[in-house]
């Protein structure tokens, strides 16, 4: 079980009024912002999201019909007595607040991952070398929005001792909500590219946005060899514990060399003045780039250089919502 509330403490945390409470207690253990996912209904929280786009409030009664009895609404709404509604102001905002305060009842590292490519197979790939060691909580699939952060957080548990949250972006203003409830120990920057551009001037003001979410990070991952990246950290957050990698003689891991063999790559650096390596099985070099962040957090968090290269070594494919396939020509 991960989230544990009951509907006295949900308003109170949302600053929101209970407008109709069931006789029967309810145990909320889930959340749901969509009639059509609902996990474990009996003890599911419901949110009426209103968008650009769409209006929770419409399909409360299809919640209700699948069993659902606690609701967070903006709107007045008309339910069974058996069913408990907290009405609030902004129904978003009151899910962000609810996961941020269960988010802070754990003390155990969290690693907020962004930036502009990678961020949920760097996640996935972390999880395949490290699940051995740590209990993990991640972000489902890509679930890095003002919406799928809500989902994620909400799954950490007293079960784990390591949480993997991705954040994403699209627009100036975004970050400063996902940073307070992710709030996270550790923090990666893949690197900034051109994906996800038009809500910014440029890539300076993008990364800058991405940024806020290491406010409060101890301890931040990136690559020395983006100039971009690492002035702005190293200028930022120099009272930080930084940690990169490069093909320099700079870094955490350093000196880092690429050699491709048919479908494989092996990688060698040089981490604390021993010699690593690594094979993985691709070539590309974008792989290679989230491979190399992920055989950094893993040194950090001290796997030995032998048991991180076995893992690495039978790395899985990611399924994405952009896949590259090969074709003809």
């Amino acid at each position: 079980m991960a989230l544990n509330f009951n509907i006295s403490e949900v308003a109170a945390i949302c600053t929101g009024e209970i407008t109709q409470a069931a006789e029967t207690a309810i145990e909320i253990q889930t959340l749901s912002f969509d009639s059509r996912k609902i996990v474990e209904a009996s003890h599911c929280l419901f949110f009426a999201l209103v968008t650009k786009r769409n209006n929770g409030h419409a399909y409360f009664n299809e919640a209700y019909a699948k069993g659902v009895r606690a609701f967070v609404v903006s709107e007045t709404v008309n339910l069974p007595q058996d069913a408990s509604v907290v009405l609030v102001e902004n129904t978003l905002a009151a899910a962000q607040s609810l996961v941020g305060f269960h988010r802070n009842k754990f003390s155990y590292p969290v690693l907020g991952i962004t930036g502009s490519n990678g961020k949920t197979i760097i996640k996935e790939w972390l999880y395949q070398v490290l699940h051995s060691d740590f209990k993990i909580a991640r972000s489902p699939k890509s679930f890095n929005s003002q919406i799928g952060v809500p989902l994620s957080l909400s799954l950490l548990s007293e079960w784990n001792d390591f949480a993997i949250i991705e954040a994403g972006i699209s627009q100036k203003s975004e970050m400063q909500n996902l940073s307070k409830i992710i709030h996270p120990t550790h923090g990666l920057i893949t690197n900034i590219k051109e994906a996800h551009s038009s809500g910014f001037a440029n890539n300076t003001e993008k990364l800058e946005e991405k940024l806020l979410l290491f406010q409060n990070c101890k301890t931040i991952f990136y690559c020395n060899d983006d100039s971009l990246v690492a002035e702005k950290i190293e200028t930022s957050f120099s009272d930080r514990e930084l940690i990169s990698w490069s093909v320099g003689n700079v870094g955490f891991l350093n000196s880092i060399r690429k050699k491709k063999d048919g479908n494989t790559t092996k990688i060698t650096a040089v981490c604390k003045t021993q010699k690593v390596s690594i094979q993985i099985p691709f070539e590309d070099s974008a792989s290679v780039e989230n491979a190399i962040h992920v055989w950094l957090i893993a040194l950090y968090f001290g796997l030995s250089a032998e048991e991180i290269a076995k893992n690495m070594a039978t790395l899985q494919s990611i399924d994405m919502r952009l896949n590259i396939v090969r074709g003809q020509q």
